[in-house]
């Protein structure tokens, strides 16, 4: 056999066995960037979900308690932004939505109930005046009382909706 010709397949089948090398390589490198991809999805999707439990929590106790001891304060929707896009089942998102629907609502009557309480009475007309507005005053409250409680439910429910998935 010629050497030239003997030579030339030698470089042949090393740029074939180079070729093949650098697809065994490349597919093996785009598997493990898809793994890696897969994993930070997860990874995020676990933490979005455990987010969402802990503002759960957090939420359930902003409504203050049962017996009414302490008094509602706004509640937190940060983790619900980051979860709206996640992949979850109509029943949790109903759930969800429900809950954190009411705790805008419980929002807007505290801040009515904070508003009114720091606005200054300019003029008294009659005796009867601060009277009336302790009264008007007592009436938000009870409401926004009445109001948590229903949306301490709502949280309870979504919560109980979450758990398995968490």
């Amino acid at each position: 056999m010629d050497p030239l010709l003997l030579e030339a397949l030698r470089f042949g089948v090393a740029i074939l066995a180079g070729g093949i090398v650098a697809v065994i390589a490349q597919r093996i490198a785009f598997q493990h960037a898809q793994q890696l991809a897969d994993d930070d999805r997860d990874h995020r999707r676990r933490s979005t979900l455990a987010a969402l439990a802990q503002e759960l929590e957090e939420n359930i106790e902003r409504c203050g308690p049962p017996d009414r001891t302490k008094a509602p304060i706004r509640i937190s929707h940060t983790a619900w932004d980051a979860a709206r896009g996640l992949d979850l089942d109509g029943r949790v998102f109903a759930t969800l939505r429900s809950a954190y629907a009411l705790g805008e609502d419980l929002n807007s009557r505290i801040g009515i109930q904070d508003a009114f309480a720091a606005t200054p009475i300019l003029v008294e007309p009659n005796p009867e005046a601060p009277r009336a507005r302790s009264s008007y005053e007592k009436g938000l409250s009870d409401a926004a009382l009445d109001f948590a409680e229903r949306t301490r439910k709502s949280f309870e429910a979504a919560r109980a909706a979450l758990k398995p998935l968490v």
